[in-house]
């Protein structure tokens, strides 16, 4: 301990080692030697970190609970690299000075290994130990709670966010620090010791974030947050947006905020926003069709209804000046923007009648789908990949439809109607598609299918199949009023995938028959 200097370990002052005699009950009266040892530190007036763990609601402010952390992994990682394990790392053992500055005590606790040793072992030690140890800390400073477990940290952020308020440019890069420690936190807890990360990986980390927010940079991406914001509430158009401002509310694409992935693009949530926005990031690996893609874009600005996904923004690289000339770079980024849907695609609620959502919900989801196509058509566009993983659903379960336009921007995809890795999109496809004539009937067909899965949890329909499970879940008081709306969607399910492209139901036509199902209805059973 002698050796130790470091801004966040408790200094160490000097010891005193005292013997003397003392008489003592041992059968009769003896005198034995009593040994006293004494050490001496530096003595932290703010107490222990146990007094000032709190969740997000109250207590140390972000930039106090930052400093802690970022100080406790500073000196985590000096004692590390001395060969020493802390073997009581917990709230109780950090000490504060007068300025908040954590500083690691109880190191009379500790392992210390001389550096010829077994390097594999004191590696197996400072994981299997010390990084947890530091990722409940982290926990702890961030929630207020030791066991705080969630498939991702939504929840963690918005409680953040909720404190912080996006007052100004900074607030932004304070989020970006509680993301960044709530990653390490998890990275830290992780079942296998060989997962996790080391001191050196986790400081690494952390000056990432350190930005000084009321800067030029800071300002910037406040004013392009303020830009969104006004997007999302209708005040502003779609248009281009901003590189970093994407990048930076995925967190650097990071795997943790990916929610999906298709041949063309990886789709990653930006939880940062209220409400999370969806970063489609379209692969830079394939030929692309750059001409088409501004059409596309020009399409999706235009596009505006309750069952289509909103289109936010897009950014792509552009030109830049080089040594006097105007160049290309040799990969282009392109990053499309649109809202979020938080329960996800139809896919993962496709059932058949006896389970799943009832009846209600699922006609207001064909009813939604409908009126989308219905939009997109009487627009002249085509969306040509209708299924269920590209019909999302919002929080009130009503659907609106995606990804239309931008697979055609992909060479690959115009060459042929099929390319590789399309078998889900192939259940979909009308005959005629299959020859590569996509058109509104096209469209129309993949309807008919959907809508077969909704009322059958699966592709193949039976009228008659239909309407006696339908029947057997509803009971005899809604009859007369739900099974209608079962025998018509059941007739437009099997008029849509007729194989004569020219005997399907035009979408005007669909909504009236659904139409004429609309009255009012008894509660259901």
């Amino acid at each position: 301990m002698m050796f130790l200097q470091h801004k966040n370990i408790v200094q160490f002052l000097g010891y005193c080692s005292h013997t003397e005699e003392e008489a003592m009950k041992y059968g009769g009266l003896i005198m034995a030697d009593r040994r006293e040892r004494l050490l001496c530190f530096e003595y932290l007036s703010n107490g222990s970190l146990d007094r000032y763990v709190s969740d997000a609601s109250c207590g140390l402010g972000w930039r106090e609970r930052y400093q802690i952390i970022k100080g406790i992994c500073e000196g985590l990682h000096y004692l590390h690299g001395n060969y020493i394990v802390s073997m009581d790392l917990k709230p109780t053992s950090i000490l504060l000075d007068d300025n908040m500055v954590p500083k690691i005590s109880d190191l009379c606790l500790s392992d210390f290994f001389a550096e010829g040793q077994n390097q594999t072992v004191i590696e197996k030690k400072i994981a299997t130990q010390n990084i947890y140890c530091l990722g409940v800390i982290i926990t702890e400073i961030l929630t207020g709670q030791k066991e705080y477990y969630f498939a991702n940290d939504e929840k963690l952020l918005e409680s953040w966010k909720e404190r912080l308020l996006h007052t100004s440019s900074a607030d932004l890069i304070l989020l970006e620090q509680v993301r960044v420690c709530a990653e390490i936190r998890r990275a830290c807890r992780a079942d296998d010791p060989d997962k996790r990360p080391d001191t050196g990986r986790i400081i690494e980390m952390l000056p990432e974030t350190e930005t000084d927010g009321a800067g030029a940079q800071g300002d910037l991406l406040y004013m392009e947050f303020n830009v969104m914001e006004c997007i999302l509430k209708g005040t502003k158009k779609p248009g281009i947006l901003s590189h970093q401002l994407l990048l930076f509310i995925t967190g650097n694409f990071s795997r943790q905020q990916e929610i999906g992935r298709s041949e063309f693009a990886i789709t990653y949530r930006g939880i940062l926003l209220h409400p999370s926005v969806a970063v489609k990031r379209l692969s830079m690996t394939k030929e692309f069709d750059d001409r088409l893609f501004s059409n596309e874009i020009n399409t999706l600005v235009l596009v505006q209804h309750k069952n289509i996904v909103q289109f936010l923004g897009y950014t792509q690289e552009e030109a830049m000046e080089y040594q006097g000339e105007v160049i290309m770079p040799d990969t282009r980024e392109r990053l499309l923007c649109f809202e979020y849907l938080s329960k996800g695609s139809l896919k993962d609620y496709v059932s058949d009648a006896s389970r799943g959502l009832e009846w209600r919900s699922r006609y207001q989801i064909i009813k939604g789908i409908c009126e989308g196509i219905h939009y997109l058509h009487g627009n002249t566009i085509v969306h040509g990949e209708l299924r269920p993983t590209n019909v999302l659903l919002d929080d009130n379960m009503d659907p609106k439809i995606a990804c239309f336009c931008l697979s055609r921007c992909f060479v690959e995809h115009q060459r042929s109607a099929v390319t590789p890795n399309k078998i889900e999109s192939m259940g979909y496809m009308a005959p005629d598609a299959f020859a590569g004539f996509i058109t509104f009937m096209s469209d129309i067909y993949s309807l008919g299918i959907i809508i077969a899965e909704m009322l059958t949890g699966c592709k193949d329909i039976q009228k008659e199949n239909v309407l006696e499970s339908w029947r057997t879940r509803l009971g005899t008081s809604l009859t007369d009023i739900l099974l209608e709306q079962v025998r018509v969607c059941t007739e437009i399910s099997i008029a849509c995938i007729n194989p004569n492209q020219e005997r399907r139901p035009d979408m005007q036509h669909i909504i009236e028959m659904l139409d004429e199902t609309e009255c009012e209805e008894p509660a259901e059973q």
